[in-house]
């Protein structure tokens, strides 16, 4: 018979080789400051030292002490080696290692409860909808395949519902937010991109595709797109002359002949995850220039909104 740690290794080992090549896009919300409504799922904690901590501390539910997982290195090679695109593998691996282990980990797949489950999953109210969906489809899975390979009775979390968490809604940015933005542009590497971003309504994957060739600077066009039609061309958009000048400045850097927008140390054609990082590195710039402070790399009292996110 298996041990009580070894019914575990398997279990979460077995789910990575069940994944799926594809997955919708997300983003990783951010926590928004309103606390579970009246409607969320209560569930009595756990007494002694299985007391529920709280995901914002990044401590265990159970104990302090984190399972050590060995066999996740192997499992997370297996997936590295998938079909799965790099923004669903990174998903996958954030929501499994600092979610799912970081809060589940120390219980034991044998004594593992949906009262333990809905515990783990009220504590994303106040969170994305969508974020919250993939944590609870992930963990799911898992105990599915541990149910299949009768490593488990039942699936503890096939019933678990999802606590009270808000829709994600597009939204104009506030005066404000365009005060701070214009603010912080000439000071961050990645300003001449918001600037587009900001003069001309471009979407993130129009910004990572976008070519020296989409620029007309003597007529101050940009050519977005391709027509639907062989009469027709591509979105026609006039560039503002302080975007024009931002352009001129940033083409004569020379860090790439085809794209205008490059990762930042490579100077390669830039993926959705390094257009979020520089995204997320100006917003942090932005929240530290009007009032917010670090503490181990983390920023506090932030003034951003949760949804200031381009889409």
């Amino acid at each position: 018979m298996f041990s009580h740690r070894a019914v575990v290794y398997m279990s979460f080992f077995c789910f990575f080789n069940s994944i799926p090549t594809s997955t919708t896009d997300s983003t990783n919300a951010e926590k928004s400051a309103t606390g579970p409504a009246s409607n969320t799922p209560i569930i009595p904690k756990r007494s002694g030292s299985s007391r529920v901590s709280g995901i914002k501390k990044k401590v265990c539910l159970v104990n302090a002490k984190r399972a050590p997982f060995d066999a996740f290195p192997i499992a997370v090679k297996k997936l590295e080696e998938s079909n799965c695109t790099q923004k669903n593998k990174y998903m996958y691996k954030n929501i499994v290692y600092n979610h799912i282990i970081e809060h589940l980990g120390s219980i034991k797949l044998c004594n593992l409860t949906e009262d333990d489950c809905q515990r783990f999953i009220n504590e994303y109210a106040g969170w994305s909808k969508t974020f919250a969906s993939k944590v609870r489809m992930v963990l799911r899975r898992i105990l599915t395949k541990a149910e299949k390979q009768e490593l488990i009775k039942t699936n503890v979390a096939k019933d678990i519902v999802l606590p009270t968490a808000y829709e994600n809604k597009h939204r104009p940015i506030t005066d404000d937010e365009r005060r701070m933005i214009l603010e912080t542009i000439p000071k961050h590497y990645a300003g001449t991109m918001v600037l587009t971003m900001l003069c001309c309504g471009l979407r993130p994957i129009e910004i990572r595709r976008m070519k020296w060739d989409w620029i007309d600077f003597e007529n101050a066009i940009l050519t977005v797109g391709k027509s639907k039609t062989e009469a027709g061309t591509g979105r026609k958009i006039p560039i503002p002359p302080v975007l024009l000048d931002a352009l001129k400045e940033h083409k004569a850097k020379g860090l790439n002949n085809e794209y205008v927008f490059v990762k930042y140390e490579k100077h390669t054609r830039m993926d959705d995850n390094a257009f979020y990082q520089s995204w997320k590195n100006f917003v942090k710039e932005m929240d530290l220039a009007n009032g917010a402070h670090l503490y181990r790399n983390q920023v506090k009292n932030s003034i951003i909104a949760p949804d200031f996110e381009p889409y």
